[in-house]
């Protein structure tokens, strides 16, 4: 059975920035395309995006992988700057949110109380979040990537 070149990628947002950068690299350097990819999160929709292709096949997806990851590294240069580029807290709405992220502060907690107050699914604002995600996950939705580790903004 002849070996297989896997790569796996964590997840954290700042990780997302040096994962697209590192594999820029890694292609500009000859390096071989992998044969598959899990990711978390973050290190999800990067493999979503190195292996993401108009026809979905792993021929075309070890063609197109050194292009993808220049792309991805366009990405994270020009459109995810920090982490206020896609985690925003959610928007107060009113006395009783207000009053909490006042006695709280702005942090994990006072956005924590907001998002419980709010009944919302997050702590953030997914909608910056989602448009990156479907910016990736177009290309990646339209491809069939499930068998590659990650689909459309969602990892597994």
């Amino acid at each position: 059975m002849p070996p297989y070149l896997l790569l796996a990628m964590q997840g954290g947002g700042a990780y997302g920035s040096y994962q697209a950068g590192m594999l820029a690299e890694y292609f500009a350097q000859g390096g071989q395309p992998y044969d598959g990819g899990y990711g978390v999160s973050v290190g999800g929709l990067n493999i979503a995006q190195l292996f993401g292709t108009h026809d979905g096949t792993l021929a075309t997806s070890k063609q197109q992988q050194a292009i993808n990851a220049h792309e991805l590294a366009v990405l994270w240069e020009t459109e995810i700057a920090s982490d206020e580029s896609v985690y925003v807290p959610l928007k107060t709405t009113g006395l009783l949110t207000e009053g909490a992220r006042k006695l709280l502060g702005r942090n994990l907690r006072g956005d924590l109380a907001v998002a419980v107050l709010r009944k919302a699914d997050s702590v953030y604002d997914t909608a910056i979040a989602q448009a990156v995600g479907e910016r990736l996950g177009n290309k990646v939705a339209r491809s069939g990537a499930r068998r590659h580790g990650a689909f459309a903004g969602r990892t597994i």
